[in-house]
């Protein structure tokens, strides 16, 4: 094989030196250019961080310069406030009293505002009479708040109350420039803590105190309450109380707890409690208290709680559901001097009550037996209210019963012996007379004439034109009359309005100035097609007497139910 194309070795020699040669050359010169890169580069970086810092002392400078000049311009800015303030003040006080002044002239124009203070004290004192809370007068305006605010009277109410989550009413008012909330109940101001108590009594000063007492829980603060409004401080200028107590006692006994004195106590309200110390509170309080004249009991069954009660000082005596006939036998012959006896529903007085005479009470509500009435002499009477209860003895006649000074009677028939009773009495002064019945048919009316009476009312459930009609002819002087419909009867007051429109000298009741017939319960149910010519009958007949006449129809639709065709 042929070789003679390969170089001799000494050209391959000199070519590789050359290579080397030029290698090295251009290694040296890499290097070089490398190291000159580098100082550039640190050559720039030195000059950029001189210039960086350069521009750093700059920045700083001018910060310092513009925080300067903003701490210059601020105190500028708040000099200047000043200056405009030193000036506006004045002025803005000087605004303020002439809005002040204009809004109190403008007050002055209404005529209201001309009433003397003692005399709006006065409309406040019967604005809180009627239960309406005084915290409502004190939001109207500065007169009226500064006004009901010195009236010590309108504050006297006081209720102690730590009911959680009760639901008095809550009412926002400001005093003093403070916010705050005021409760009451009626004209009551509720008070749960001691400081609300004693802004309350400090709001009274000196005058005369009704205290309601509502607790359900025997906590710290309740017995604070309670200590406090019935101290020897405060107790003297109590007048009326209510009390309310459920599950409530203390540990010491209420005769070592509350040493007050009750000179100005009146009027009692109590309502039987589950505890024995409530019970025993109560005793203590009605034995501290000489001169109660009115006192009203609910759920107490037996009177024995009120030991040392001085009943002759009674003038009001209110037994709500609770009293049994024995107890009121045993003080009745104590109960001289009470001019108003409320006994529902008691069953008093019974076969047991010895024989009594009231000379002084006016006015008597009741629930009994009619045959036992007679038992009470009641010269004085001029009201009252009885409930009749089931008869036990249908045999058994009425002995006569005189009320010399009955004025208003109203009788709640629940016995089919009305028509017997009601004849039994004697009423030389009867005006008003009002029967109420929602049970059985009382059958016929009683066969009695009153020429006395100027009023008469009938609630009868199974009202008839024939009852109605004798009950007319009973009363030939009555000046106003109502009469209820019977329950879904559409027949009634044909007999009835003919019979008032009947002319001539026996015309039933000729004075008659004011007749209603239906009532908003029992609505008169008869076609008007048929009784609207009867009504205007009776208004032709009776032209010159008759001033109003009103029927209470039955609800139709589109219809007015209540027409007064006088």
């Amino acid at each position: 094989m042929s070789t003679s194309w390969l170089p001799a070795p000494h050209d391959v020699r000199k070519g590789v030196a050359k290579q080397i040669a030029e290698y090295s050359e251009l290694r040296t010169h890499l290097n070089e250019i490398k190291r000159a890169s580098q100082e550039s580069v640190r050559a720039l970086e030195n000059s950029m961080n001189d210039e960086l810092r350069t521009i750093d002392k700059e920045l700083k400078a001018m910060e310092l310069k513009r925080k300067r000049a903003e701490d210059n311009h601020q105190s500028l800015i708040e000099a200047q406030r000043n200056r405009n303030l030193a000036i506006e003040e004045p002025l803005q006080e000087r605004l303020n009293q002439l809005g002040r002044s204009i809004a109190l002239n403008r007050y002055l124009l209404v005529p209201v505002a001309r009433i003397p203070v003692d005399v709006l004290s006065l409309i406040f004192q019967e604005y809180v009479s009627m239960e309406c809370s005084a915290w409502i007068l004190v939001l109207v305006c500065e007169h009226w708040k500064a006004t009901a605010l010195s009236t010590a009277s309108l504050w006297g109410q006081i209720c102690i109350s730590v009911l959680p989550g009760n639901s008095y009413m809550h009412i926002h008012h400001t005093i003093g420039g403070d916010v705050g909330v005021a409760r009451s109940y009626l004209a009551y101001q509720v008070c749960s803590t001691i400081d609300e108590l004693k802004a309350a009594l400090m709001r009274s000063k000196m005058a005369d105190l009704h205290i309601r007492v509502s607790l359900h829980n025997s906590t710290e603060v309740a017995q604070q309450l309670l200590m406090r409004v019935f101290d020897p401080a405060t107790s003297p200028r109590i007048r009326g109380a209510q009390f309310g107590f459920n599950s409530f006692s203390m540990a010491m006994e209420p005769q070592r707890i509350f040493t007050g004195h009750y000179p100005l106590l009146e009027s009692v309200h109590v309502t039987e409690s589950d505890t024995s110390w409530s019970n025993s509170f109560i005793a203590h309080l009605l034995s501290s208290a000489a001169g109660i004249r009115r006192l009203y009991t609910h759920g107490y069954s037996r009177l024995a709680h009120f030991v040392g009660i001085n009943w002759k000082s009674l003038r009001e005596l209110h037994l709500l559901y609770g009293a049994n006939s024995r107890d009121l036998d045993a003080i009745c012959t104590q109960l001289e001097n009470v001019t108003i006896f409320d006994g529902i529903p008691h069953s008093w007085p019974s076969g047991s009550t010895p024989l009594m005479t009231f000379n002084r009470i006016l006015k008597l509500r009741l629930a009994c037996d009619p045959r036992h009435l007679h038992r009470l002499q009641l010269p004085a009477l001029n009201t009252l209210e009885v409930v009749m209860s089931s008869d036990h003895s249908i045999d058994t006649e009425f002995l006569p019963w005189n009320l010399p000074s009955l004025v208003k009677l109203t009788v709640t028939i629940e016995s089919t012996r009305f028509n017997q009773w009601l004849p039994s009495l004697s009423l030389p002064l009867l005006q008003d007379l009002h029967l109420i019945n929602y049970r059985e048919s009382s059958g016929e009316f009683p066969n009695v004439v009153y020429p006395t009476v100027r009023s008469l009312s009938i609630n009868e459930s199974h009202n008839t034109d024939d009852y109605s009609i004798r009950a007319l002819e009973a009363v030939p002087n009555v000046h106003s009359v109502l009469l209820s419909a019977p329950y879904r009867e559409r027949e009634f007051g044909k007999e009835l309005l003919a019979r008032l429109a009947a002319n001539g000298p026996a015309q039933l009741c000729p004075e008659l100035s004011e007749f209603t017939l239906g009532t908003p319960v029992y609505r008169v149910g008869g076609q008007k097609k048929v009784l609207v010519p009867l009504i205007k009958r009776v208004i032709a007949t009776r032209r010159r007497s008759l001033k109003s006449f009103v029927v209470n129809w039955t609800r139709r639709r589109g219809e007015t139910t209540d027409v007064r065709y006088i």
